[in-house]
């Protein structure tokens, strides 16, 4: 009996055991039918979105194609309106071409275009003289700064700027030289011109102090020479002469 018990206590334990196996693969493939169900959802969510988003774009595609109808309508309506101006245009510049060339002809076009012509091409020969004019130019240009590159290098060589700063600090000395020499001559002169001044009026006061002393002299001289007698009658008439008239 107890081995029976066992052997059914072991067969229970086999059948416990597949039922718990039979249990847990029943839960997988529910979890893996419930995530199945849930991607199928957001599947249908996102389908929905698109269908939505899908029939969004349709309607404003059958609006921009209702619009470009629209469009087209008033393009060809501007079209036949265009081709119609176009024609009128046309016959305007028929009419145009006709009238300008009876207006040509009564101008005499033909001998205007000769002078015309004439003178431009008297212009262009001018302009390119002138274009060859500045092109000698610029070449001369281009030759003189050669030339004085050469002679600036020449002067470098032989140390001839230092030659003319000598030569020309020389000619400021001699010229400041000069000038004190001019300057010394004309003072000299001036001192010889007033000494000679002064001799010469050294001179003529001489000469007027000897007539005076020779006036002095021949007073003297007369005075001697006068009788007393005479010289106080004299003195006494020049007295009586000198005062005031009584009479008065």
């Amino acid at each position: 009996d107890r081995n029976a018990t066992a052997g059914s206590l072991a067969d229970a334990r086999g059948h416990l055991q597949l039922a718990q196996n039979s249990t847990a693969s029943v839960r997988a493939t529910r979890a893996e039918a419930s995530s199945s169900a849930a991607q199928a959802g957001e599947a249908l969510k996102a389908s929905s979105k698109q269908a939505a988003e899908c029939l969004a774009r349709s309607a404003a595609r059958r609006a921009d194609y209702s619009m470009a109808v629209n469009k087209t309508r008033g393009s060809i309506k501007a079209l036949e309106a265009a081709e119609a101006k176009k024609h009128a245009a046309k016959n305007e510049l028929e009419e145009s071409k006709a009238w300008f060339e009876m207006f040509v002809d009564s101008l005499r076009l033909p001998l205007k275009q000769q002078l015309l012509a004439a003178a431009t091409a008297e212009e262009e020969r001018r302009l390119a003289r002138q274009v060859d004019a500045q092109k000698r130019e610029k070449r001369m240009k281009s030759l003189l700064g050669t030339h004085e590159r050469h002679m600036k290098l020449c002067n470098a060589q032989v140390d001839l700027p230092a030659k003319d700063a000598s030569q020309s600090a020389a000619k400021v000395l001699f010229k400041a030289s000069e000038q004190a020499v001019l300057d010394a001559q004309a003072a000299l002169e001036k001192l010889v011109k007033e000494e000679n001044t002064c001799h010469t009026d050294i001179g003529t006061t001489y000469e007027e102090l000897q007539r005076l002393l020779q006036e002095h002299k021949d007073a003297t001289e007369a005075y001697d020479k006068q009788d007393p007698a005479d010289r106080a009658r004299s003195f006494s008439t020049k007295l009586e002469g000198s005062g005031s008239d009584p009479g008065n």
